[in-house]
């Protein structure tokens, strides 16, 4: 081998590097226009309003007139999260309220946010919060308890 075939070869191994390259890391999506941007807080809009319907991104992306592609790059760029993780975490901070705020049960509560299992509920929450619902739930009740006993004992 000359000095000529080495380089031709060396060459060669950095155009193939060149084309694996481009083939592994796809050029990023341009940033959203001001119309992909209203469609993709449309669709958050529709996530917070059907907090416990069971979403597919096709399903998504076709109600606000957007590809797949756009919509999920789209919703992590405006919003920092992934869509379905932002969809869990809209779920979560509305089950909490509605822990601390109604009388409702927690299996009521995961079912109206959109769990149909009440245990993965309980670990997802537990996993976000660091408490089990049923833990709000109580200190819920004990703090009314105790604002009950302050009020009717300072009558």
């Amino acid at each position: 081998m000359n000095e000529n075939d080495l380089a031709m070869e060396a060459r060669c191994l950095d155009i193939i590097d060149a084309a694996i390259a481009c083939v592994s890391s796809p050029a990023p999506l341009p940033a959203p226009t001001n119309r992909d941007r209203r469609r993709i807080e449309a669709a958050r809009d529709i996530l917070l309003d059907e907090l416990s319907r069971t979403w597919t991104i096709a399903e998504l992306a076709r109600r606000c007139g957007l590809s797949e592609k756009r919509l999920k790059a789209g919703f992590q760029k405006e919003f920092g999260k992934p869509v379905y993780r932002y969809l869990q975490l809209a779920r979560l901070t509305e089950a909490k309220r509605m822990l601390a705020e109604t009388d409702r049960n927690v299996t009521e509560i995961s079912l109206e946010v959109g769990y149909t299992s009440t245990s993965h509920f309980a670990r997802v929450f537990l996993r976000e919060f660091g408490v089990l619902p049923s833990a709000i739930k109580s200190e819920t009740r004990n703090s009314s308890k105790t604002r009950r006993h302050l009020i009717q004992t300072a009558w």
